[in-house]
């Protein structure tokens, strides 16, 4: 697996973020198969007070097969502390990937997401 991140501020209130992850999957046994599997994802957000901020999402996963899938959401968060923010959305229409679940929240309907930003301040 391969995810390289972008993230630009253009402004103080709004933040862009990319994402490109690739995987490639060899499966042995009585048939061999390969899969390799590219998502592309994006993320608005802006800062509607100190403490809340709104997002949307949209991602795109594709596979050697020729198969599309989309995602597209909404959250709201809340900052809780420095940096450690609570938001709550909703995946308007999604897909299931079990490689690329840990990385971005592409399943339909509702989530719950916690961040917390590590930089060499944290410590």
């Amino acid at each position: 697996m391969l995810s390289p991140h972008v993230t630009i501020k253009p402004s103080r209130k709004v933040t862009i973020s990319s994402r490109y992850s690739y995987k490639h999957v060899r499966k042995g046994g009585v048939i061999n198969s390969k899969l390799q599997g590219h998502l592309v994802s994006g993320r608005v957000s802006r800062d509607l007070t100190q403490k809340w901020d709104v997002t949307i999402a949209a991602s795109i996963f594709a596979d050697n097969a020729g198969q599309h899938s989309y995602a597209m959401s909404g959250e709201a968060g809340y900052r809780m502390g420095d940096d450690l923010w609570v938001s709550v959305g909703y995946n308007f229409f999604g897909f299931t990937d079990q490689d690329f679940s840990d990385i971005a929240q592409t399943t339909k309907g509702a989530y719950l997401r916690v961040r917390y930003k590590f930089d060499e301040n944290s410590f």
